[in-house]
């Protein structure tokens, strides 16, 4: 079955064990990097406020706090390849589910014969950014997704 409210449970309790300004830096790095696979794949926004996002740029953030010394520099590196690896696996994902819900909403626009209503301002700045970098993610995904068919 899901284990992954489960896994959550205890990845919060070990986390509580590892709180912030413990001595347990590197600890806590990899138990938010295995929060923020979690919360990648899973909807568990009922019982928490935090993104896989969120998770693994923390994550991130402890590993560059951590004082690199002989014994510990591989794993460092390795925990700070991998925390970065997730870190662009979440954004992917989150790209993808914000593509995923705009085609919806103009799908849906379209259907009842409506314009799409943007739900940003009229004065946000970043719009034009953001809106070209989530089209740029879902062309390169549906160029993937097309080359790859191609191939099969």
């Amino acid at each position: 079955g899901d284990t992954a409210q489960e896994r959550y449970n205890t990845l919060c309790d070990l986390l509580d064990i590892c709180h912030e300004g413990s001595a347990h830096t590197h600890l806590r790095a990899a138990l938010l990097c295995q929060l923020a696979q979690l919360l990648c794949y899973n909807n568990l926004a009922l019982h928490t406020d935090c993104s896989a996002l969120d998770s693994i740029q923390e994550a991130l953030r402890l590993l560059e706090l951590e004082p690199e010394m002989a014994e510990n520099q591989a794993c460092l590196q390795d925990d700070r390849a991998h925390a970065s690896l997730w870190l662009y696996i979440c954004t992917l994902e989150r790209n993808l589910q914000e593509a995923v819900q705009m085609e919806q909403r103009v799908r849906a626009a379209e259907e009842s014969g409506q314009m799409a209503l943007d739900d940003e301002t009229p004065n946000d700045l970043d719009y034009e950014e953001r809106q070209q970098d989530s089209q740029l993610v879902y062309n390169g995904l549906r160029l993937s997704l097309v080359a790859d068919s191609e191939q099969s």
